[in-house]
């Protein structure tokens, strides 16, 4: 596709534009450029275009960028990273949400959020299965429609920690396995960190992990920044709103703030569900503190340059959408 604008055919029986056999034969004909999507996603476009009798004309503008991870992408970011451990990542993505309802299928660029998220996570070669987990059918219907493979999980759960285990159990992921909990609202995900949330499991001591970085004094005053104090071995002392540690001789130490991306074993995870809430949880509205409270460690590794971008507002989705505008094939319509 060059970026021509074709238009959709009407609802009746009526012989189809010229144009949508102009679409056809740029999709399918001798001289398609078959290189740049595949041929389900050929088939998929296709299939859009001609059951949206009611929807505007769309115009699809490339970037051209190398760097795109929708069109002419290079190789998926990191290299293999050299284990036999199954990892696949889950995509917990919930409708129903207090600030930001629907927020799943805001639109970034003419594709919804999750869509960005899986194709983020997809280019890390780390993962060998990545899939969405919901329990709403308006989400299940957009992911079949971008063709992104979904679970459908119960109305129920208390958190995204219990929906990914659910998604997994559904998948019959090995009891071995490394599952990866990709957050839903994270559309500008760098595929690398995925490799380095993973990396700590060729230790077989390790069960969780998760990721900090250094952040300002400025920003440990949120208690929406959670902090995270670690052992020397990396593993998690606690994590905390407050800011932690206290500084009593007034100095300016390194503070780490928290990043929400996890990995985790199966074993871990089944055995997670399986725990009531427990108290420093329920007082600092962390789940994660349920693990250590339980004796199970968490491995935090460093991304030290990384900086997370998650949607929790609209005002977040202006930004997200404006760091994504130059990486991102748009879609408009005209």
């Amino acid at each position: 596709l060059s970026g021509e604008s074709f238009p959709l055919p009407s609802p009746d029986p009526s012989p189809l534009p010229s144009k949508t056999f102009d679409l056809i034969e740029s999709l399918f004909g001798v001289g398609a450029d078959t290189g740049r999507w595949s041929f389900g996603k050929r088939l998929g476009f296709l299939r859009g275009a001609l059951s949206s009798s009611h929807a505007p004309i769309k115009k699809r503008v490339y970037c051209r960028r190398d760097c795109c991870y929708t069109c002419g992408e290079a190789e998926p970011t990191g290299v293999e990273m050299n284990t036999s451990i199954p990892c696949y990542g889950i995509i917990p993505a919930r409708y129903d949400s207090s600030r930001f309802p629907g927020k799943p299928l805001a639109d970034i660029w003419g594709r919804p959020m999750f869509w960005h998220v899986y194709a983020h996570a997809q280019r890390a070669r780390v993962l060998r299965k990545v899939v969405l987990a919901t329990d709403d059918e308006r989400i299940k219907e957009a992911a079949l429609q971008w063709e992104v493979p979904c679970v459908m999980t119960r109305h129920d759960h208390a958190s995204g920690t219990d929906r990914v285990f659910e998604a997994a159990a559904k998948l019959g992921v090995e009891p071995h396995a490394v599952i990866v909990n990709v957050q839903g609202d994270e559309p500008a995900l760098d595929p690398a960190v995925i490799k380095g949330l993973v990396q700590p499991f060729l230790d077989d001591a390790v069960q969780v992990s998760t990721l900090a970085a250094p952040i300002s004094p400025e920003r440990a005053a949120s208690p929406n920044q959670v902090k995270v104090v670690t052992a020397a071995n990396g593993d998690a002392l606690y994590f905390s709103r407050s800011r932690i540690p206290f500084d009593r001789d007034g100095g300016e130490g390194e503070i780490l703030g928290h990043i929400g991306l996890y990995a985790f074993r199966m074993s871990a995870l089944e055995r997670f569900v399986s725990l009531p809430q427990s108290p420093l949880e329920q007082r600092e509205k962390l789940e994660q503190l349920r693990f250590l409270e339980n004796g199970i460690p968490i491995r935090v590794v460093r991304a030290e340059r990384y900086e997370a971008h998650g949607v929790d507002t609209p005002e977040d989705l202006e930004h997200v959408r404006a760091l994504l505008a130059d990486h991102t094939c748009k879609i408009r319509s005209i």
